[in-house]
């Protein structure tokens, strides 16, 4: 109260109350007596004649519910698409069978062997797809020159946010898994554990008081991924997506996204760009404007 009236007193209009890292684990997130505190606030914005925006994330980038989104459904952690790939001098033929770190649910999404014209290029019309065998073994005939294998992996990101815990910060082992943000679910059961969570507990002051939510910094693949290299933000169904911003069937493609496979490399990867953009538009900021219009308040971004 003593903060408000200070920020009253010097004319500002309104305020966030923002759960950041440092909070106590005597309030906790999302909480009863965090709650309490959040309606103690709004209680003296009303009085003040203020207005409260309030905060979707506990800390940063929105869309986990500090952990959680995973913690109710594991499937909706972020995923991402991750490369792994062979060298292989020609003439040669036999097996070779990538190892993604044999995650239970990662997933071999598309595999290609092609001619490398140089260091990290390859030669778009030499591709020939492979199919896996048993345990996504790889077989290759191949003639004489420089080959690669390249494999992409659909697989959880390892991606976190920052917690609102000291122990949950950056780096730390308890840092919030960061939830899928590109699928509708996933974003369902963020809104769930929040937004419904602030509206049954501040109702009367949404519209007046509370006149909006602000979601901060989304990221497909949260922070700190730990799958790499270069890790691309992946979701069932975005290839789909691609495909509308490509023109074509886009799978053929996808090496591009870490090589580079000749003139339509750009082309591709901007694209894919477009596609993901667009998805985070569709999934995760259309669902939140949604809710924000049919509960009387904003979205704010």
């Amino acid at each position: 109260r003593r903060q408000i009236q200070e920020f009253h007193a010097k004319g500002f209009g309104g305020f966030i109350p923002h759960a950041r890292t440092g909070l106590s684990r005597r309030i906790g997130y999302l909480t009863e007596e965090y709650f309490r505190l959040v309606r103690v606030a709004t209680e003296e914005a009303k009085r003040l004649g203020m207005y409260v925006v309030l905060y979707d994330e506990g800390s940063y980038p929105s869309g986990s519910a500090q952990g959680r989104v995973v913690a109710e459904n594991p499937d909706y952690a972020a995923r991402c698409l991750i490369p792994i790939t062979h060298k292989i001098k020609g003439p040669a033929r036999g097996y070779w069978r990538p190892n993604p770190g044999r995650a239970m649910k990662d997933r071999l999404l598309y595999a290609v062997i092609a001619r490398e014209t140089c260091e990290n290029t390859l030669d778009p019309d030499s591709f020939i797809p492979l199919d896996p065998l048993e345990h996504d073994v790889l077989g290759y005939d191949v003639p004489d020159g420089d080959w690669r294998i390249v494999t992409v992996w659909n697989v959880f990101s390892g991606g976190t946010i920052r917690g609102v815990f000291e122990e949950d910060d950056d780096s730390h082992a308890l840092a919030p898994a960061a939830g899928a943000i590109m699928d509708h679910d996933s974003v369902a059961c963020f809104l769930r554990h929040t937004h419904d969570q602030y509206y049954e507990h501040l109702r009367e002051y949404f519209g007046t008081t509370v006149v909006g939510m602000f979601t901060d910094e989304p990221n497909p693949v949260g922070r700190g991924t730990r799958r790499g290299p270069s890790p691309k933000p992946y979701t069932d169904g975005l290839l789909g997506d691609v495909a509308v911003e490509w023109g074509s069937e886009p799978t053929r493609w996808l090496p591009s996204l870490w090589l580079d496979c000749g003139p339509e490399t750009a082309r591709f990867r901007k694209a894919y760009h477009r596609a993901v953009k667009g998805r985070i538009e569709r999934v995760f900021y259309a669902a939140q404007s949604e809710w924000c219009e049919a509960h009387g308040i904003a979205l704010i971004h």
